[in-house]
């Protein structure tokens, strides 16, 4: 998985003129193993985004509607990975995905493409077999 590093500039910093240096999932798994946190942003706009969400609809039927959703998505966008709403259940879908050389991010819990399933925007995992669950799905993924 290759996503972008952002520098955030206050009125005290100066801007390089060096290209932020590629975050890749080497990288995350040594910040994870040396026990530094991570922190992610979510863009809300096209040209500060370094994954999308395959929308509700084009990934879950079957792996292959899903690898020729995200390949679509790829050749016409310039982000570097995808964001799947995902549980337990595909992770064969996933792991097709990353095997063709696409890289995934899986989003748990609560799932705002989903929310109307769960009947609004609810907090996940509030009990310990909801937590259990969650635990499971993201030990799948």
């Amino acid at each position: 998985m290759a996503t972008r590093a952002t520098h955030a500039a206050s009125s005290h910093s100066t801007l390089s003129a060096t290209p932020p240096k590629k975050i890749t999932i080497e990288t995350l798994r040594a910040l994870h193993q040396r026990n530094e946190p991570i922190a992610a942003l979510t863009a809300y706009d096209y040209p500060s985004a370094l994954a999308a969400d395959l929308p509700m609809g084009t990934y879950e039927i079957t792996p292959s509607q899903a690898i020729s959703s995200a390949q679509h998505l790829l050749r016409h966008s310039s982000i570097d990975a995808l964001k799947l709403e995902a549980d337990g259940t595909l992770a064969p879908t996933i792991h097709h995905l990353t095997r063709s050389g696409i890289p995934v991010m899986a989003h748990i819990g609560l799932t705002p493409q989903r929310q109307h399933m769960l009947s609004g925007f609810r907090v996940q995992g509030k009990t310990a077999s909801s937590a259990m669950r969650l635990l499971e799905d993201a030990l799948a993924l």
